[in-house]
């Protein structure tokens, strides 16, 4: 397996049209500043000036040399975290669209790096636009009034909610590529592992793991190791499973299981190819909304024991 970290040589295109430095992660306020297109919104009434730059569209485009190798034929492109409403492009061609500030993308690029120079280009819509326009479809679906209260854009966008402004925080939605940026080329691995975990009324803890092979289709095996490495260990073929007597999870104590999920050559497991891990826990959480005499509780069952839970509230500094 090989990475390469994507995060250098990136450009963004300034309200003049040049294309500038950027610095990735990042955002566009941040590159902004760099350039000295915009004075510090954390200084006097600068943010008040700064407002036209989330009402645009923003550009970013970044060149890499590739050169292919064909005992690694697998390539993907993964970007951690896009802030928010954006295009992808390689060398002109869509690769996707997405609209989510907190799932990172992942693009099969196997057959779309070009050998020797690449473009990636990236095209971000501005978010208040575009929460505005979800807002107007939505209320005209629902056949709501203009003056609903507490469905301002920022509720039609995935994105940190803070940055549309709150109580005296500042309203810099910005944008940006705020995670790292990866080509990873390989031969064999394992993909995302996904444990869920349930305990059951006979008191044993019931797992099922969703694992998703690569292309080749190689063996996998999973391994389930307690928190702190003592008991049986359960070693896994299949998707499902019980543990007898589990370390519950509790507010006292967060008791974890490790995943490790190895992917082999064959079936004698004597060549391990790639490897994963995740951890989980095993609980019983319920949410109690049953009638009293205010309407309808909201309360949480940890375990079978309910549980106190205040509400408080911060953003960032």
């Amino acid at each position: 397996m090989k990475s390469t970290n994507l995060n250098v040589g990136w450009e963004f295109q300034a309200p003049d049209g040049q294309w500038k430095s950027a610095t990735v992660p990042g955002c566009i306020h941040t590159d902004l500043l760099a350039h000295n297109l915009i004075e510090d919104p954390f200084v006097k009434q600068n943010e008040s000036k700064c407002q036209w730059v989330d009402e645009r569209d923003w550009s970013y485009r970044c060149r890499f040399t590739w050169n292919p190798n064909d005992s690694i034929p697998h390539r993907r492109l993964r970007f951690e975290g896009l802030d928010t409403i954006c295009t992808v492009f390689l060398n002109g061609q869509v690769l996707a669209d997405t609209d989510n500030m907190f799932v990172p993308l992942d693009l099969d690029v196997s057959e779309k790096l070009e050998p020797g120079e690449n473009e990636l280009r990236i095209e971000f819509q501005s978010a208040p636009r575009v929460g505005r326009e979800r807002k107007a479809a939505y209320f005209a679906e629902q056949g709501l009034a203009d003056d609903t209260p507490n469905f301002d854009e920022r509720a039609f966008v995935r994105k940190a909610q803070c940055m549309f402004g709150w109580d005296w925080g500042p309203r810099l939605v910005s944008c940006g590529i705020w995670k790292p940026v990866w080509l990873t080329e390989f031969d064999e691995r394992v993909d995302p592992v996904s444990p869920r975990a349930r305990l059951l009324e006979d008191g044993r803890g019931g797992v099922e793991i969703d694992s998703y092979p690569p292309a080749l289709g190689k063996p996998v095996r999973h391994v389930i190791i307690r928190s702190d490495d003592s008991g049986e260990n359960e070693f896994l073929d299949d998707a499902g499973f019980f543990i007898k007597s589990p370390d519950i999870w509790s507010l006292d104590a967060p008791n974890f299981y490790h995943v490790y999920t190895n992917r082999f050559a064959d079936y004698s497991e004597q060549e391990l190819l790639d490897q994963t891990h995740v951890r989980f826990a095993i609980r019983s959480l319920r949410l109690i909304q049953t009638p009293d005499q205010f309407e309808t509780s909201f309360e949480f069952e940890l375990n079978g024991g309910r549980l106190y839970a205040l509400g408080a509230n911060w953003i960032p500094d």
